[in-house]
């Protein structure tokens, strides 16, 4: 599809292409230091590293935290439980208006990057 995306582009003067759609995930990411996401809720080093496939409580994020950090690589995480969700992102929106730890708000998802790509080539993007 990208390809398809691109190639279209190159010939949108040809093709008059002026609207698109694009229809897959789109999220925003809230970013912060881990290690000051950690701190200010006091966690310490679990007793193992485990590779936890969806978060349900605050020892699975530090297992699964863990886990990847050691090997040195990212990963992405559905945190399942509502309550450790909404705790994670109030302590992190109440430390940083507080100014004890730095977060940022960012687009995320393919989606969201072809549109924001696409927008800047002037082309109106319908997300869906």
């Amino acid at each position: 599809l990208q390809r398809t995306i691109l190639n279209n582009l190159n010939e949108k003067k040809e093709l008059n292409l002026k609207k698109i759609a694009i229809g897959y995930n789109t999220n925003l990411d809230l970013i912060v230091k881990a290690i000051d996401l950690f701190n200010e809720f006091g966690f310490t080093v679990p007793e193992f590293v485990k590779n936890n496939e969806k978060i349900n409580n605050f020892e699975e994020l530090k297992q699964t935290f863990g886990y990847y950090f050691q090997l040195g690589i990212a990963t992405e995480r559905h945190v399942d439980n509502k309550v450790v969700f909404d705790q994670l992102i109030d302590t992190i929106f109440k430390a940083t208006k507080a100014n004890r730890i730095y977060s940022e708000l960012k687009i995320g998802g393919n989606a969201a990057l072809m549109a924001n790509y696409l927008a800047q080539s002037n082309i109106s993007v319908i997300l869906g």
